[in-house]
């Protein structure tokens, strides 16, 4: 709420995380983002071109896209298979300790996905984990999610590798 505050008040800049620019069905472009007060927040435009102007609340306020996520809201993907059927990832915190995954009808009222968190440390091993990154694959009709681990190269050093996974794009929670 502080953060949200000072950046209504001065307008200075903000670190921000932000998720993909999708093309609406009226024509209209959205963002979302993170950084402003939010754990998910977003930005909508008629043009790339701008102005972008924040999905507000009833109040006025940015408008809390995740009211009910625990903590923070990072690297958030947004992967939109039609009109009805939204899907979002994101990070609880920086650094990340798991995954999240929700679901919407309209890419603006979102819900869990199942038992949540989807991704935790746990899963490799503790090993650090960045962001989820997804798409889709038509012809198999599935989700296919590039996970981002922190490991340790065949030929010494460390680096970020993504490990893939894939779910059937119809899979109820």
């Amino acid at each position: 709420e502080e953060a949200r505050k000072k950046w209504e008040a001065t307008k200075t800049h903000v670190w921000s995380d932000g998720g993909p620019i999708l093309r609406l069905a009226d024509g209209r472009w959205r963002i979302y983002l993170n950084g402003f007060g939010q754990k998910l927040a977003a930005i909508e435009s008629d043009t790339l071109a701008g102005p972008w102007k924040f999905l507000r609340d009833e109040k006025g306020s940015i408008r809390e896209l995740l009211p009910d996520l625990p903590t923070g809201g990072v690297w958030a993907n947004v992967l939109r298979l039609d009109e009805q059927n939204w899907q979002l990832w994101l990070t609880d915190t920086y650094p990340p300790q798991a995954i999240w995954h929700y679901r919407s009808k309209d890419g603006l009222a979102w819900t869990r996905f199942g038992r949540q968190p989807e991704i935790t440390r746990a899963v490799v091993g503790q090993r650090p984990i960045k962001c989820l990154r997804t798409y889709y694959d038509a012809g198999r009709k599935e989700i296919v999610g590039l996970l981002s681990v922190w490991e340790a190269r065949p030929g010494g050093g460390k680096c970020w590798r993504p490990y893939v996974s894939r779910m059937p794009a119809n899979r109820q929670p």
